[in-house]
């Protein structure tokens, strides 16, 4: 399997190549390298294709994910905060959004749960 994964990655890698903003192959290619060996791929692919589709929640909220994978807690929150900010009605940046929250140790009430303009501040 892993030849394929491999393959698959040099493939994504040559379309983007010929064609930079291509938004579905910087995405794919991003969505397959979420293992934590692999993130820092993600990062660069989710970033490339943020540069096309600045407005793009859910790639903010992937993107967040990556950062997490690398520890990068400040870099993760920012894209989650940017996820939610931009598409409010979506439930996994919130989730997300406060995932990263416990997990970074700040307080978290109940009632910052359910407001969740209170993180944007």
């Amino acid at each position: 399997m892993q030849g394929r994964l491999d393959e698959a990655i040099a493939s994504y890698r040559s379309a983007i190549a010929l064609d930079p903003a291509l938004p579905q192959a910087n995405q794919n290619l991003a969505s397959i390298s979420t293992a934590p060996a692999l993130a820092e791929l993600a990062v660069d692919s989710y970033r490339r294709h943020l540069r096309a589709n600045p407005s793009d929640a859910e790639t903010h909220n992937n993107l967040g994910k990556a950062y997490h994978e690398l520890s990068m807690r400040a870099d993760a929150l920012a894209s989650f905060r940017e996820a939610v900010r931009l598409d409010p009605s979506r439930a996994e940046p919130h989730y997300s959004l406060a995932m990263a929250l416990l997990l970074a140790g700040l307080p978290l009430a109940f009632r910052s749960v359910r407001f969740w303009p209170w993180f944007m501040a």
